[in-house]
């Protein structure tokens, strides 16, 4: 199919340091793809003029290639009201209140749809990682923080907080660590990757005799992929913690797969995606002991095969195929 029958999109994918742009195609094919930095302001008004303009350039790329454009869609992280203004972005909290969605429809008059980072990734391992014919489809991804998001027939699951709430916070440890919502023991104070960075560097600080120490030594803290790389080297400190993440990752999918009945879950995520297997295979493992036959029946574990473009061709996504 030419470019030029083929539907097209704006894509933007806001991070806390920088957004990724692209002119998208249905096909998810990225053309003129961009990253722009998020000016560090309180105020929003400097962030959207920079996403405006560089949403401008590719506007004016496609209009010289004779690419019609279907939309813009937008990820964005945190949340938003029904009324579409945004809240509870810890790492652009500039922009809590604004409705990106009128502010671009302002400028474009076409049309725009905006969803949260979460729910966009999940989008995009759903319709371009192969799942697009799944009908119950749980994706996980795992960063510095929890995410967790679900497609049923093909559309969002949502809650009142227009996404599928925040499972990142279930409990799965009552007696564990301090999360940063203020509950204890959530997945993502025992699971994500600021908390593996922090149970590394209580072991060290321990006595422990662990080869993280020299990473803790030369680089003031300890990064996820530093207890990875140790562990596969036969750490025994650093195995240890990624035993504990597999476990408390699927007691977390153990606790959705009875409420959501999925087909295929899907791994995703920086950290995830660095450890590939070796976190893979002992979330299978673990995941399969814990959930009663009758629900874990049938169901697929997979690493997210679209990788770090997920959230962009999920904000693509929304235009092409999530209908309000």
């Amino acid at each position: 199919m030419s470019a030029r029958l083929m539907r097209h999109c704006i894509a933007i994918d806001i991070g806390g340091s920088s957004a990724k742009l692209a002119i998208a195609s249905e096909e998810g094919r990225l053309l003129g793809k961009t990253s722009i930095a998020t000016p560090k302001t309180k105020s929003a008004k400097p962030i959207l003029d920079a996403f405006v303009q560089g949403t401008r350039q590719l506007r004016d790329i496609a209009h010289d290639r004779g690419i019609p454009l279907a939309g813009v869609g937008i990820g964005h992280p945190g949340f938003y009201d029904l009324d579409g203004r945004l809240r509870d972005l810890c790492n652009v909290p500039a922009l809590n209140g604004v409705n990106l969605g009128i502010c671009f429809q302002e400028e474009f008059r076409i049309p725009v749809v905006c969803d949260t980072d979460v729910s966009c990734g999940t989008l995009g391992e759903f319709h371009y990682g192969g799942h697009s014919k799944v009908k119950r489809f749980l994706f996980l991804t795992l960063g510095t923080g929890v995410g967790v998001g679900a497609v049923i027939d093909g559309k969002l699951a949502r809650t009142t907080r227009n996404c599928l709430g925040d499972p990142g916070h279930i409990v799965v440890d009552p007696d564990g660590s301090l999360c940063t919502c203020g509950g204890k023991g959530c997945l993502e104070a025992v699971a994500s990757g600021w908390a593996i960075t922090r149970v590394a560097e209580q072991l060290v600080k321990s006595g422990r005799q662990t080869e993280l120490e020299k990473a803790y030594a030369s680089q003031g803290t300890i990064s996820a992929q530093d207890v990875f790389a140790a562990a596969s080297c036969g750490d025994g400190a650093a195995g240890e913690i990624v035993a504990g993440v597999a476990k408390w990752l699927a007691m977390g999918l153990a606790s959705l797969c009875v409420i959501f009945e999925p087909e295929v879950i899907g791994l995703g995520g920086g950290i995830a995606a660095g450890a590939g297997d070796q976190l893979l295979n002992p979330v299978r493992d673990n995941f399969f002991r814990m959930v009663s036959p009758p629900f874990a029946r049938g169901i697929r574990i997979i690493s997210a095969r679209v990788g770090p473009d997920a959230g962009l061709l999920g904000a693509a996504a929304l235009v092409f195929f999530q209908k309000n």
